[in-house]
C-alpha cells in the first residue's frame, strides 16, 4: 500500500509498514519510494533496473545499526535480535550483515497519515534486557519535507544504535556525470579515508566538493568523509542541466559519513551516534530542501 503526499511543488510516495520493500534492513517507518519535485523526479533506486522491490532500497529510507544492532552479540544463534525500524530478526549467522535476508517478525506499527503529512510508531517488547519506542513524523513544507524521529530506551539495558537516511538521489534519471556536484558543509580530506573504491576513477574530490567524470560503470564507496567528529549534519547535491539542488541538513552533529552511488544513483549517507540509558528518550530532525534556478 502506497500513500501520496503534495503541495504545489512536492509530491512523495510513501510505502506503509509491512508492505513492499519486506527485508531486515531499511526501516519500515517512513519508506519514501519516489519523490518529486515540480514534476521532476529526484529519487532514483538501489540498482540501475530497480531490483526487486521486496530487497531493494529505493527513494529516501533510512536504517539503524548498520554495523550490529543492539543485543546482537549475546544473541545465540537460532535466537532473536531488534533490529530499530524493522522487527525481531532471527540469528543465523555468526557475524551480523545488513545485506541478509533473515527471518523477521515485524514490530506493530501504527500509521495516520493525511495529506500533508504522516506519523507512524511502534513500542517493541523487551528482548535479552534490550526495548524501544519509535515514533516518526513526517511533513511536507513548501519547497521540501522534514522527518522528526524519537527514539525511546524503554528496556533494562543501555541502548547504543546509529540512524541515516540512505539517500537514493538522482535527478530526472540523469546518468552519474558532470552534471552533477555534490557539496558537504565541511572540508575534505582523501587521507583519512578508511575506505576508498572507485574502479572507474570517475569520483574527483575538492575542498568540500566532489564532482565526476563519465563512465561510471560499477559502484563507488567511501567512508569516513568528515574530517572528525562533531561536523556539520548537510549537504548539497545541484544538477546543472536541470537547474535543481536537493539539500539535506540535521539538527545535530555527524559521527561519520559516507558516499555510495553507482551509474544511476548518488547516495550521500549522514550518520547520527544515539547512545540511551534506560528512561532517555532523544529526538531529532532531518529536513531536505529543494531548490530551483541554481
Amino acid at each position: 500500500m502506497t500513500v501520496t503526499l503534495t503541495n504545489e511543488n512536492i509530491r512523495m510516495e510513501i510505502e506503509k509498514p509491512g508492505t513492499g520493500y519486506l527485508s531486515p534492513r531499511f526501516d519500515q517507518t517512513m519508506k519514501i519510494t519516489r519523490l518529486f519535485f515540480r514534476n521532476i523526479r529526484m529519487s532514483s533506486s538501489e540498482y540501475p533496473d530497480g531490483g526487486d522491490l521486496k530487497t531493494a532500497g529505493r527513494g529516501f529510507f533510512s536504517e539503524f545499526s548498520i554495523d550490529k544492532p543492539p543485543g546482537f552479540s549475546e544473541t545465540p544463534l537460532g535466537g532473536w535480535f531488534h533490529k530499530i525500524g524493522v522487527g525481531t530478526v532471527k540469528k543465523e549467522f555468526s557475524e551480523y550483515s545488513p545485506f541478509r535476508n533473515a527471518e523477521t517478525q515485524f514490530y506493530p506499527f501504527t500509521w495516520q497519515h493525511d495529506g500533508q503529512s504522516i506519523r507512524s510508531s511502534y513500542e517493541s517488547s523487551v528482548l535479552n534486557g534490550y526495548a524501544h519506542r519509535l515514533e516518526k513524523r513526517l511533513s511536507l513544507h513548501g519547497d521540501g519535507f522534514e522527518i522528526l524521529t524519537s527514539l525511546s530506551n524503554t528496556g533494562e539495558k543501555e541502548l547504543t544504535t546509529s540512524e541515516y537516511n540512505h539517500n537514493f538521489a538522482a535527478c530526472n534519471g540523469r546518468s552519474v556525470g558532470p552534471g552533477y556536484r555534490l557539496e558537504f558543509d565541511f572540508p575534505l580530506n582523501t587521507g583519512q579515508f578508511i575506505e576508498y573504491v572507485d574502479p572507474d576513477g570517475i569520483v574527483r574530490f575538492g575542498e568540500n566538493v566532489v564532482t565526476f567524470d563519465p563512465g561510471n560503470t560499477v559502484p563507488f564507496f567511501f567512508t569516513n568523509l568528515c574530517p572528525s567528529e562533531g561536523m556539520p549534519a548537510g549537504w548539497t547535491l545541484r544538477c546543472s542541466k536541470e537547474k535543481i539542488s536537493i539539500r539535506e541538513e540535521g539538527d545535530f552533529t555527524v559521527s561519520k559519513v559516507n558516499l555510495w552511488g553507482w551509474k544511476h544513483v548518488i547516495s550521500p549517507e549522514l550518520f547520527f551516534q544515539i547512545e540511551l540509558k534506560p528512561g532517555e528518550s532523544r529526538d531529532w530532525r532531518r529536513r531536505y530542501v529543494f531548490s530551483a534556478g541554481d
